[in-house]
C-alpha cells in the first residue's frame, strides 16, 4: 500500500496557504483557474474538525481557515442524485436521476428523469470545460451511468478511473449485496484488475497526481474531479488509524455528541440558545448498551474516524503536489460531502444476512480490514449529522445539509451563512471560468438550461448576499421546501413517519423539534403548493409503496424517529 507523506502536512498546507490566498484581498484571478473538485462520499454535517468534530482533519481544517466555509450547503439526500446536479447544474429529477437506480419501484422504471442515466441534454462540467481548453480528469466514484453514453469517457473526461457503483470495497473489488458481488474498476473506459496494495482514497488520489503530471495536462488549466469513496460502507482503513481511534470512541455516543455541541457552539455554528438534535428514540443510553455491544460500537465508529483521517492525509498529499509544481496557486479547491452520514445497516437486513455472513468475516478483530463488511449505523450517523435529525436518504437537515469548503484564488476567508445548493455549486465553477450561462435558459437548442445559479460573487465579496429563493427536495417520498434560508415545509413518508407536512423555522429549531404548522398555517400552505408547481415542473414520480429497504434500516435499532 502506497504510504503518503503524512507528518506536518497540515502546517505545511496552513504556510501554503497563507502565501497562495491572501487574508485581506480577494481578486479575480489573471488566468483561467484551475478546479480540484473534491468529493467525500457519506461524511456527516459535523465530521471534520473545522466544523466541530473530534476527527483529525488538519489539512481540510487548513483549507477552511484559508478559505469559505458554508454553514448552509445543501445537496440530494443520497449520492448519484447529488453527484448528477453537481455535474450538470439541472435538478436531478430532470437528468436521469429522480432517486437512485438501485432503489426504483416499477412506477419509475419507464418515467422520464429515472433512467438511472445522466441525461445527454445536460452538458457535464467537464465537458463544458473541455471546450473552453481545460485538461479534464477524475478518479472516484461516477455512479451516474455504466453504458457507452453515460460514462466518464463519454461525459467529457480526457482521464478517468472509476467505479460505476455506488460502493464497493476500500481494499479490493468485492461488492457490497448479493446483486452485486463484484465491482468493475475501468481506466479510460477499459477493465482493469485492482493491485494488492489498493486503498480506494489513497490509489483516487494517486491516480489524479498522475494525470496531473503527465505532459498533456501542462501549460492548460485543469479540471480535476476527485470522487472519493470514503467513508461510506463497507467501514475499511488502515489498523494504525483505528487503533489510534479506539480509546476517543470508548466513551460512547452520548458523551461524543455532547462534545460536539459544545464545539459547534464555540465555533458559532450553534447558538447557545439553540437545542440540538438528540440521540433517537430508538437509541439506548450507551451505559445501558452490554461491555460487547459497547465494545463493537465504539470499534467501527473508530473504522470510520480512521477512513476520515487517512481522506484527510491524501487530500493533503495532492494538495503539497500542486503546491511542489506550482500549480495550487492559480487552482480553486472545492471540497464537499454528496450528502449525509449513512445509518443503513444492509448486513442486519434478514433477507441478506446469509449472504454477507457467508462472503464477509465481522469477527471483533477483523472488523475494518478488508474481509469485513460493517456500516456506521443509525447511532453513531445521528452523531455524524450533529446537531441536526435525520440522515442519508431523508429530507431532514441531517440528510441534506453537507459541509463545503471553498478556498482559492479570489475567494475571501471566512464563514458563508446563505443557503445555497450543489447546482448552485456547478453554476459557480463554470462562473470561474468565464463560463457564464443564463439560468431557465438552453445556451443550446436542445440542452437542459442550468436550474443552479452562480454564488461566485459570494465567494469573493464575503457580505454580498444572493438571493436565496427557494430550494426543492424530493427522494422517495420524503420532500422538504426550503425559503430564504430559514422556513423548511417537511414531508417524510412511511416508514419514518406519516406523510403530514410539517413546519420549523431553521433560524431558531435547525434540529426541526417543534412543528409551527398550527401557529404558521398560511406559511406552511405557500410552501405546500410552492412544492407542488416545482414537482410538476421536474417531474417527480411518487412512490407506489413503501421502500423494501427504507432508509435508515438496522436490525439492531429497528424503530424509526418521527418529527414532534
Amino acid at each position: 500500500m502506497r504510504r503518503p507523506r503524512r507528518i506536518l502536512l497540515g502546517i505545511l498546507w496552513s504556510s501554503v496557504a497563507s502565501v497562495a490566498y491572501p487574508a485581506h484581498e480577494a481578486a479575480a484571478p489573471v488566468a483561467p483557474p484551475n478546479i480540484l473538485l473534491i468529493v467525500a462520499d457519506d461524511l456527516g454535517y459535523s465530521d471534520l474538525g473545522f466544523y466541530g468534530g473530534e476527527i483529525d482533519t488538519p489539512n481540510l481544517d487548513a483549507l477552511a481557515r484559508r478559505g469559505a466555509a458554508f454553514s448552509q450547503f445543501y445537496t440530494a439526500s443520497s449520492c448519484s442524485p447529488t453527484r448528477a446536479m453537481l455535474l450538470t447544474g439541472v435538478d436531478h429529477h430532470r437528468v436521469g436521476f429522480g432517486m437512485l437506480a438501485e432503489v426504483r419501484q416499477s412506477v419509475h422504471q419507464h418515467a422520464p428523469g429515472y433512467e438511472g442515466e445522466l441525461d445527454p441534454r445536460a452538458p457535464t462540467l467537464a465537458e463544458r470545460l473541455r471546450k473552453r481548453g481545460y485538461y479534464t480528469v477524475m478518479a472516484g466514484k461516477w455512479h451516474l451511468g455504466d453504458t457507452g453514453a453515460s460514462t466518464p469517457v463519454a461525459r467529457g473526461f480526457d482521464h478517468s478511473y472509476s467505479i460505476a457503483h455506488g460502493a464497493s470495497s476500500h481494499f479490493d473489488d468485492r461488492g457490497y449485496m448479493p446483486s452485486v458481488p463484484k465491482v468493475e474498476h475501468r481506466e479510460d473506459g477499459a477493465r482493469v484488475a485492482v493491485g494488492a496494495d489498493f486503498y480506494s482514497s489513497d490509489f483516487f488520489v494517486a491516480r489524479i497526481m498522475r494525470y496531473l503530471d503527465e505532459p498533456a495536462a501542462q501549460g492548460r488549466p485543469f479540471f480535476a474531479y476527485l470522487a472519493l469513496t470514503a467513508p461510506h460502507y463497507p467501514l475499511h482503513a488502515p489498523r494504525n488509524l483505528i487503533d489510534k481511534y479506539q480509546a476517543r470512541y470508548a466513551k460512547g455516543w452520548d458523551v461524543v455528541q455532547r462534545q460536539r455541541v459544545r464545539r459547534l457552539q464555540s465555533v458559532g455554528l450553534l447558538g447557545r440558545d439553540r437545542i440540538a438534535a438528540q440521540r433517537a428514540a430508538n437509541i439506548p443510553r450507551w451505559l445501558a448498551l452490554s461491555t460487547d455491544v459497547r465494545r463493537f460500537e465504539a470499534h467501527r465508529m473508530a473504522i470510520y474516524a480512521a477512513m476520515i483521517e487517512r481522506l484527510d492525509q491524501d487530500v493533503g498529499q495532492l494538495l503539497q503536489h500542486l503546491n511542489d509544481g506550482g500549480r495550487l496557486a492559480n487552482t480553486l479547491v472545492v471540497f464537499m460531502s454528496d450528502n449525509g452520514a449513512e445509518a443503513t445497516e444492509l448486513d442486519t437486513m434478514p433477507a441478506l444476512k446469509t449472504w454477507y455472513d457467508k462472503e464477509f468475516d465481522n469477527s471483533f478483530d477483523t472488523l475494518g480490514s478488508a474481509g469485513s463488511f460493517v456500516a456506521l449505523g443509525p447511532a453513531w450517523a445521528g452523531v455524524a449529522a450533529t446537531p441536526f435529525a435525520g440522515f442519508k436518504g431523508l429530507t431532514q437537515e441531517g440528510g441534506i445539509r453537507a459541509p463545503l469548503i471553498v478556498a482559492g484564488p479570489g475567494v475571501l476567508r471566512g464563514w458563508r451563512t446563505q443557503s445555497v445548493n450543489v447546482a448552485d455549486l456547478s453554476a459557480t465553477l463554470l462562473a470561474d471560468a468565464g463560463i457564464e450561462l443564463a439560468n431557465a435558459v438552453a445556451s443550446v437548442p436542445g440542452e437542459l438550461p442550468l436550474d443552479g445559479q452562480s454564488f461566485l460573487g459570494l465567494l469573493r465579496h464575503a457580505n454580498q448576499l444572493p438571493a436565496q429563493g427557494q430550494l426543492f427536495f424530493e427522494t422517495y417520498g420524503a420532500a422538504a421546501v426550503i425559503d430564504s434560508g430559514r422556513w423548511k415545509a417537511l414531508r417524510l413518508g412511511p416508514p419514518w413517519s406519516d406523510g403530514q407536512w410539517r413546519l420549523y423555522d431553521l433560524r431558531t429549531d435547525p434540529a426541526e423539534l417543534h412543528d409551527l404548522s398550527a401557529a404558521e398555517r398560511p406559511r406552511l400552505t405557500g410552501l405546500i403548493a410552492a412544492y407542488s408547481s416545482y414537482a410538476k415542473r421536474v417531474g417527480v414520480v411518487p412512490p407506489e409503496r413503501e421502500p423494501v429497504l427504507p432508509w435508515g434500516y438496522s436490525n439492531r435499532y429497528r424503530r424509526y424517529q418521527q418529527p414532534q
